[in-house]
């Protein structure tokens, strides 16, 4: 349970809906969970305020509820996946706890990506055919650049030779990934080095670089990262990838070969058994994970968590704009000469 340190924040996902009485309701995309009594009477007042900015020893005092109450409350909706407690990856009391602590951090912020508008819009079938095509391109992009920051990964890595054979397998399973996203939009028409020397959106090559920084400053927090960039990793089953993409060709058969390399790849993971990352195995070593390295990691899942909004936000923003060109022209200096 919840100590009254924990700083409860609520997903973005969560609907807070006063009902009559002391009813109090909080709906998500997943279900729906319905408080009466004391607990509606201290939701009402105390819901609002998770904010992820105070304790929730705070938050009783200054709403008056009860402090214990609110704990099962934030204990029961963590286990739902509806609030996240922020201190409880720093206050986690051995290496084994903030493992844990971050990977449900990790699936908080997941579903919190997920939850935006871009994801919805696909999924419903909304988006034009050139955000879908230029979803596409960015994934690409987005997939080889393994060959840059893994690389310097596994590069700057000045661990035990063990963990440095592991990084390095990790990114040889990945190198070639991007060809099977650049496969799959030459299958759709689209010219193979057309895609190579599209330079990648701004908010592509801002994800892009912060994991090249991270790769070449902290081993420690870049192998964390994957915790989030892999956090479906648990549930993944090929069931699962098979009718996802169906559902999308269904959607938008134009890209159905892009969505049969965006399937392929998915497989690959599955495969892979990527729910465990390197990071877990650091986290079994003793001592490695100090505060000050957990510290790291946190803070290096939250910007990751920023930079996808903002990446998935960008491709939206630019390719369904009227005259969006697809793909992207590099910059030839010898036509201003």
């Amino acid at each position: 349970m919840p100590a009254l340190s924990a700083v409860p924040l609520i997903s973005s996902r969560a609907l807070l809906q006063p009902g009559g009485g002391d009813v109090f309701t909080v709906d998500t995309d997943r279900r729906t969970f319905e408080f009466d009594g004391s607990s509606g009477r201290a939701l009402r007042r105390a819901a609002p305020r998770f904010d992820g900015r105070r304790p929730l020893g705070d938050i009783a005092e200054a709403t008056g509820c009860d402090g214990g109450e609110l704990a099962s409350i934030v204990a029961m909706l963590g286990e739902e996946g509806v609030v996240v407690d922020l201190a409880a990856t720093i206050e986690a009391a051995t290496a084994a706890d903030f493992a844990s602590a971050l990977r449900r951090e990790c699936r908080f912020w997941s579903g919190e990506i997920l939850a935006q508008p871009f994801w919805k819009k696909i999924v419903a079938g909304e988006m034009p055919e050139a955000v879908i095509f230029g979803w596409g391109i960015e994934a690409f992009h987005y997939v080889d650049s393994v060959n840059e920051y893994m690389a310097a990964a596994a590069a700057n890595a000045h661990l035990e030779h063990d963990v440095r054979m592991l990084i390095g397998r990790h990114y040889a399973e990945e190198c070639d990934h991007g060809e099977i996203f650049l496969q799959g939009l030459a299958n759709c028409g689209f010219d193979r080095d057309s895609i190579v020397n599209a330079p990648p959106l701004p908010g592509t090559r801002a994800l892009m670089n912060y994991l090249f920084e991270l790769a070449c400053t902290d081993t420690f927090a870049v192998e964390a990262v994957f915790d989030l960039m892999q956090s479906d990793g648990e549930s993944l089953t090929k069931e699962r990838v098979h009718a996802f993409y169906d559902a999308l060709s269904r959607l938008y058969p134009f890209a159905t070969p892009m969505f049969d390399g965006f399937r392929r790849h998915a497989l690959i993971d599955v495969a892979s058994n990527h729910g465990e990352t390197v990071f877990d195995r650091l986290c079994l070593t003793p001592g490695l994970i100090t505060p000050d390295v957990g510290r790291r990691c946190v803070a290096a899942v939250r910007s990751l968590a920023e930079h996808f909004i903002l990446h998935f936000e960008n491709i939206e923003r630019y390719y369904g704009s009227p005259g969006a060109v697809l793909p992207r022209r590099p910059f030839d200096l010898r036509a201003w000469l």
